[in-house]
């Protein structure tokens, strides 16, 4: 808990930046990750994919990826001034100590699909214990919007997908693009 509440500060003071993006997959360089990453650096954005192992660096390389290792204080740097943070897995693929702030994209066994993972409301909860601590729902808070679930097809979705029957829970990625002010 300790590292995260530090990474969440060190988030809040650290300014990100709106070009760059951070990539990274818990099965490699591959997955939707990977085609992201490609449409991302047709765009112009600034990329870098951060690796665990050797062998992702290398396959990240003959890909032509710039890479830094995630566990590094460059990973947890570019981490926290990545605008957006695309994971396939979980925030084990990036350095979740430096998420907090950061857009997340999740491209998790056809989220918004399933309820897995860091989709339910249990994972950001903070114990009874530290309830009272000032700023600790501020520390526990991974950073993106939460979208619950059963989120009322009546209302605007906080992406922005309009009301209607089984609104998507897409929000700007539908756009193609982050904009300035989303996170």
């Amino acid at each position: 808990m300790p590292l995260y509440a530090a990474g969440r500060l060190a988030t809040l003071l650290i300014p990100r930046s709106a070009g760059d993006w951070v990539f990274g997959c818990g099965a490699g360089i591959g997955d939707g990750a990977l085609a992201v990453w490609q449409q991302t650096v047709a765009h112009g954005d600034r990329t870098v994919w951060l690796v665990g192992s050797t062998r992702e660096q290398r396959d990240a390389a003959a890909h032509g990826i710039p890479t830094l290792p995630k566990h590094s204080l460059r990973g947890f740097w570019r981490t926290a001034r990545a605008r957006v943070v695309v994971v396939t897995h979980g925030f084990g693929d990036v350095n979740r100590y430096a998420i907090g702030g950061a857009f997340i994209v999740q491209l998790w066994h056809g989220i918004p699909l399933k309820r897995i993972g860091i989709d339910s409301p249990e994972t950001v909860r903070v114990p009874a214990a530290l309830e009272r601590m000032p700023g600790a729902r501020l520390a526990a808070s991974p950073g993106g919007r939460h979208v619950p679930p059963d989120h009322p097809a009546d209302r605007p979705d906080p992406g922005g997908i309009p009301p209607g029957p089984r609104a998507p829970r897409i929000g700007v990625l539908a756009a193609g693009r982050v904009r300035a002010g989303d996170r």
